[in-house]
């Protein structure tokens, strides 16, 4: 039994070997999102000193790489042979490959820009026992930074709650709404140091909460706003061209 067994499975495990072995160089050909084009990447930025540049050049030829696939899938298909799968995947690996693109043309636009040029030094703390209405009541001690920080009761720091989350709440259920269940952990913000590039804070946001806390060693120094990074990254795009 043992031996038939094994004699069963060697052919699925041949198949399987085979497939990762496809996988494996298939996820090394030289083009953004595949891991061959973060080597291309990374070489390109070698020579050329400009991750921005390298970056551009690794999603264009993952762009080509991408269509040449799709290319190939369609004229599969119009040959009565399976090649979907081939176009889905070529499709996939172009449209990562723009976007590559496009954050690399924003990035180059905030070259320069740290994450302290647009920090809101110094935000509000509110205690455990402060519920969404009272916050409201007091929005002056927000100022432009639209947020605010929630104390424990052991005075630790515990997570931030944002302006819009307060006004989100119907206007008879404020009162009964404490900011400790709206507020969000800073393990699930962004987070920098003031001195740190923005361009290099933006792959960590959370597009439900683009809000980057800002941090010397333990000590939360302030924040920069949605709204001021929202106006940052719009006057970047502006300058960008299409791709």
């Amino acid at each position: 039994l043992i031996g038939l067994g094994m004699l069963l499975t060697s052919p699925v495990l041949g198949w399987v070997g085979f497939v990762n072995g496809v996988l494996a160089v298939f996820n090394m050909l030289p083009g953004t999102p595949l891991d061959g084009g973060r080597v291309l990447r990374a070489w390109r930025w070698s020579r050329t000193g400009d991750k921005y540049r390298a970056a551009r050049d690794a999603g264009n030829a993952g762009r080509v790489l991408g269509w040449g696939m799709v290319g190939v899938g369609v004229a599969m298909m119009l040959n009565g042979m399976p090649g979907i799968f081939i176009g889905l995947t070529g499709l996939f690996v172009a449209l990562n490959a723009r976007a590559e693109i496009g954050a690399s043309l924003i990035g180059e636009q905030l070259r320069g820009v740290t994450v302290g040029d647009l920090t809101w030094f110094g935000i509000a703390h509110a205690g455990t026992d402060m519920d969404a209405d009272s916050m409201i009541w007091q929005r002056q001690r927000l100022g432009d930074a639209g947020v605010v920080a929630v104390e424990g009761d052991d005075g630790e720091l515990d997570g931030l709650v944002l302006e819009e989350q307060l006004w989100a709440i119907p206007t008879e259920r404020r009162a009964m709404v404490m900011l400790t269940q709206l507020m969000v952990p800073f393990n699930k913000l962004a987070k920098a140091s003031p001195d740190e590039e923005l361009a290099s804070v933006l792959p960590r946001l959370d597009p439900l909460r683009p809000v980057v806390t800002v941090w010397r060693g333990d000590d939360l120094l302030g924040v920069v706003p949605p709204a001021r990074l929202r106006d940052r990254l719009m006057q970047a795009q502006r300058n960008v061209r299409p791709v």
